[in-house]
C-alpha cells in the first residue's frame, strides 16, 4: 500500500461548509469555474503549510482567518479537519515483548484530527488535537515475529490537552507490551505550547521510522513561460511548485546515470524526434535547458525556443517520476498539451499513481475521456452556495447515460454529470 490520504473531511473552510471525501491513488477533479476547485486544493496546502512552516504562519498564507473561514459561517463555527491516510515505514519498529519475545510494530492506517475556533480579533483556541495511529502487532508470547498469522491490531492515541501531550496505547489481546516500551522516552511527558498543533512538532512521529507526509505534500501550478529563462547556478534541486527551476532539476536527473536513462526513455516515449537532452551554462552566471531534435543534429534548443505544451509535458515527467513527494496535486496540467498527448499524460498519471498518490484539476474534456469515471470528483454548488463534492460515477443517472453509449467527455459537455 503507497503511503497516501485515504479520505479527508472539514468543516467551515473557505466555500466549503461540511465536506467528507475518499481518495483514491489516482483523483481527477473537475467542475465549473468558482465551484470550489481551488478551495478545495487550499485544504491540502493548509495542512503543508501548516506541518511546514506552523498554525501561525499557515492561517497567515491564507490571508488570514477572515479568508480561511467559510465567508456565510465565518467564527460562529470551528474550523475543523480529519485526515486518515497510511504512513509510510521502514521494516516495522521492533521492541522486546513478553519473556524478551520481540514484537514488530507495523504502522498502519492513521487519522490526524483537529478543531480550531478563531475570535474577531483573530486569536486562535484550539479545541481538539488528536492523532490516532494505528498499529498491527506481529509476534506474542512463544511465537517468533513472522512466523504465522499473528498480526493483531491495536493504536497508540496522543491528545495535546491545552499544550499537555496524553498517550492512550490500545495493545490487542495475546501481546503483552509495557506502555513505555512502544513509546520513546523523549515522548512521554511531553509539553508543546497551547497555540502549536501536533502536527507542526516531531510529537506527530512517536515510533521510530516513520516517513512524514503533510510536510512532503507537493501542489504544483506550472507556468510553462518561467523555465525558458536561465536558473542561477545555485539553487533548489527539487522542482520548485511554479517550476520555474526545471533546468536545476533536470541538471540533477542527468548527473545520475540510472536517472539518464530513466528520463531520456519517458521523454522520447513522448517526443521521439528528440535525440538528447541537456543543461548548459549561459555566460557562467546560468543553467539553461537544451535539446537536440533528429531533425537539426548541428545545434541544440534552448528552453525558450520550446513550445509551451512540450516544456509543460517536461515537468510532469519531473513530478511524476523523479520528485520524492508521496502526494502531488497538479493544477490544469493539460492546458497547454494537444489533445493528442493528453491521453499519453493522462497514462502517466494512472503509472505513476501506482506509487504515489496523484490529483489533478482539469477542464479537458480530453483528460476527463480518458481518466476513467471512477478516479473522477466532480465539485460543484448546493442550493445554498456550499461547494460539495460527489463521485458522478455513483450516481444511477450517469450510469443509465453511459449504458446508452454516451461518453464520459459527452456527459461533462453537457453538464450532466452533476444530475
Amino acid at each position: 500500500m503507497i503511503m497516501a490520504i485515504r479520505s479527508i473531511s472539514f468543516s467551515n473552510f473557505k466555500s466549503f461548509s461540511e465536506l467528507s471525501v475518499t481518495l483514491r491513488s489516482f483523483n481527477v477533479i473537475i467542475g465549473s469555474n468558482a465551484a470550489g476547485k481551488s478551495n478545495f486544493i487550499q485544504a491540502f496546502r493548509f495542512l503543508r503549510d501548516i506541518a511546514v512552516h506552523g498554525l501561525e504562519n499557515a492561517v497567515a498564507m491564507q490571508g488570514g482567518f477572515e479568508y480561511l473561514l467559510n465567508g456565510r459561517i465565518g467564527i460562529g463555527k470551528p474550523l475543523s479537519f480529519s485526515v486518515t491516510y497510511s504512513p509510510e515505514y521502514a521494516g516495522g519498529y521492533t521492541v522486546p515483548g513478553c519473556g524478551g519475545q520481540p514484537v514488530v510494530i507495523h504502522p498502519c492506517e492513521s487519522t490526524y484530527a483537529f478543531s480550531l475556533r478563531f475570535a474577531e480579533n483573530g486569536t486562535c483556541t484550539i479545541l481538539r488535537d488528536e492523532l490516532t495511529i494505528g498499529c498491527d502487532f506481529d509476534g506474542e508470547c512463544g511465537r517468533e515475529p513472522g512466523s504465522g498469522p499473528s498480526a493483531f491490531h491495536g493504536n497508540i492515541r496522543i491528545t495535546n490537552e491545552n499544550g499537555t501531550l496524553r498517550y492512550a496505547i490500545s495493545v490487542p489481546e495475546g501481546i503483552t507490551l509495557p506502555p513505555g516500551e512502544i513509546v520513546p522516552l523523549f515522548f512521554r511527558g511531553g509539553h508543546i505550547p497551547a497555540t502549536r498543533l501536533l502536527l507542526e512538532t516531531p510529537y506527530a512521529l512517536p515510533i521510530p521510522q516513520i516517513d512524514r507526509l503533510f510536510d512532503r505534500i507537493g501542489i504544483y501550478d506550472l507556468d510553462p513561460k518561467l523555465p525558458k529563462k536561465g536558473i542561477a547556478i545555485a539553487g533548489k534541486c527539487e522542482l520548485e511548485e511554479d517550476g520555474s527551476n526545471l533546468a536545476l532539476a533536470v541538471k540533477r536527473i542527468l548527473d545520475d546515470p540510472e536517472k539518464r536513462r530513466t528520463l531520456a526513455n519517458l521523454i522520447r516515449d513522448v517526443f521521439p524526434f528528440i535525440e538528447d537532452l541537456d543543461v548548459k551554462k549561459s555566460m557562467n552566471v546560468s543553467w539553461v535547458l537544451t535539446l537536440r531534435e533528429r531533425y537539426a543534429r548541428e545545434y541544440d534548443l534552448p528552453a525558450f525556443t520550446l513550445s509551451d505544451g512540450t516544456i509543460s509535458i517536461f515537468m510532469l515527467i519531473i513530478i511524476l517520476y523523479f520528485e520524492d513527494r508521496p502526494f502531488v496535486f497538479i493544477e490544469e496540467p493539460v492546458g497547454h498539451i494537444h489533445p493528442f498527448l493528453v491521453t499519453r499524460v493522462v497514462s502517466m498519471m494512472k503509472e505513476a499513481a501506482e506509487k504515489k498518490q496523484v490529483m489533478m484539476t482539469t477542464h479537458s474534456v480530453e483528460a476527463v475521456k480518458h481518466t476513467g469515471l471512477e478516479s473522477i470528483l466532480l465539485i460543484s454548488r448546493d442550493r445554498e452556495g456550499f461547494s460539495t463534492i460527489s463521485r458522478p460515477g455513483d450516481k444511477e443517472e450517469v450510469r443509465t447515460f453511459l449504458e446508452n453509449e454516451l461518453g464520459i467527455e459527452d456527459l461533462y459537455l453537457q453538464n450532466l454529470l452533476e444530475f
